[in-house]
Parts: C-alpha cells; structure tokens; sequence
C-alpha cells in the first residue's frame, strides 16, 4: 500500500512540475517569507524557490549561467526548501567515478545521485547557505549532521569544501574535510603521500585521508577493512558503512 501511495505521489508530482513547466515564467514562491527568494524573471534558483505548499519531489530550477536543471526538492524534513545534492539509498549506483562526472553530476535526482560540484559552486557563491546531512543504518536508525555555513569553491581551488558551525547528532565527521579539496580516483588533491581516493574508493573532500566518506563503496555487510564504504565515523565507528545518505542545502540570505 505504501508503495502505491509513494508511487502516486511521484506521478502527481511529475503532472505539477510538466504543467509548471509549460508557464512562460515557471514558478517562484510568493508565500516564502522565512527565506528571502532570489527569483529571476519569475524562475526558481533552488528550491527556496518553491511554494511551501508544494510537495517533495522533482523541480526544474534555474541557477546562473544554466538553460535549467532538474534537482530534488525536499520540502517536509525541517521546515523544507531543502536542495539535495547527494543521495544514496541501495548501491544501484557507481559512485566511483572520475573528476568530470563529479564535476557535471550523475544518477537519477529520485534516487541515487550527485548534483555536481560545479552547480553547487555557482549556488554556494551567490548567497549563504546551511547544509543538513542525514544518515541512515541497516537496523532502522537515523542520525544528522546541520553545519550553518556551506560553500563550495570553484574549480580553481578543485571545489574547496567549507562546512562551519556543526551541531545535530551524528557527530561532526567532516570536522576534518572542513578546507580540503575534491579528490577522485583520476584527480589526488588530498595531504597523504598516497592517494585516499583509490585506497578508500570513492571522491571526497579527503585530507590524510578519511572520517566521513558518503561517496563510498557501497556494502550489504561490514566492509573488509577499517574507514571503507558510505562512511560516517562519529556516528558508527571506524568499520560500519552505512545504509544511506542525504546531503541538502539551503539558502539563508542573499
């Protein structure tokens, strides 16, 4: 039953968003006071964008310098409006994957997926931005990370990551990828001798290397080897990777 509901949900969803889409302006909330909007010409940026009535799901948004991209808007967990930009759910999805995949983003925006470091540069540099991140294990449990400040740089500084002001209850595992650069498998940019991207496969904002790594390999069972898989190391310990993840952003001033 819950299955045909979400499944319901997901098509009604899709009919609002083709008739919106056919509107010469698009759409833009004009009852989002909490937020400031930074609409142009009647079109979304992200999804501060869209009208809090409105549900969860697939929108098409306008960034600078962009024809329009399709991001999913999470608009029920902590007062909504939330962009997300990372999801993984059941490793359906090859997220070890080279710098341009990362860079222009991959998978499906419903399921598994990265946005791409360069939309979240172009959004991040425009405005003030929070970030939650939430986090899920295989016996039902759920943990989250909110940072108050969350900007990416741009490709000149290989996506510098910054994520200020931790509070939730996951523990602040990024604490040590705070300032560090993008690293993938064909691109080292981290401070180990070696390379973090191929020793513990996936892309991060790796230092020396790893205590959070939600674009891990992707396991069923306890991974061979400590700081492997979707990997949040002050919420689970050195040698769980997790069930899923979700990282969001969303902007609080202009």
């Amino acid at each position: 039953m819950l299955q045909k509901l979400e499944s319901k949900l997901d098509d009604n969803t899709e009919k609002l968003q083709e008739i919106l889409s056919r509107l010469p302006n698009g759409i833009c909330a004009k009852d989002n006071f909490k937020r400031p909007s930074k609409c142009q010409e009647g079109r979304p940026i992200d999804c501060n964008d869209i009208p809090g009535k409105f549900p969860s799901g697939v929108y098409k948004v306008f960034p600078k310098h962009t024809q329009g991209i399709d991001v999913y808007c999470e608009m029920n967990l902590d007062e909504g409006h939330w962009t997300v930009f990372q999801r993984r759910e059941n490793g359906f999805t090859d997220f070890y994957r080279g710098w341009n995949d990362y860079k222009s983003g991959f998978g499906n925006p419903k399921h598994e997926f990265w946005l791409g470091n360069k939309i979240l540069h172009s959004l991040t540099s425009r405005g003030k931005y929070e970030m939650r991140i939430d986090l899920f294990d295989f016996n039902g449990n759920n943990a989250f990370a909110k940072y108050k400040e969350f900007r990416i740089g741009d490709e000149s500084s290989k996506f510098k990551l910054t994520a200020d002001g931790y509070y939730g209850t996951a523990g602040n595992s990024l604490e040590l990828h705070n300032g560090q650069r993008f690293s993938t498998k064909d691109s080292d940019n981290d401070n180990n001798p070696g390379h973090c991207a191929t020793e513990f496969p996936g892309a991060w904002w790796f230092n020396t290397c790893v205590t959070a790594n939600l674009n891990g390999q992707y396991f069923l069972k306890t991974p061979k080897g400590h700081h492997r898989g979707v990997y949040w190391r002050s919420w689970k310990g050195f040698n769980y990777s997790l069930k899923g993840s979700l990282m969001m952003m969303r902007r609080v001033s202009i």
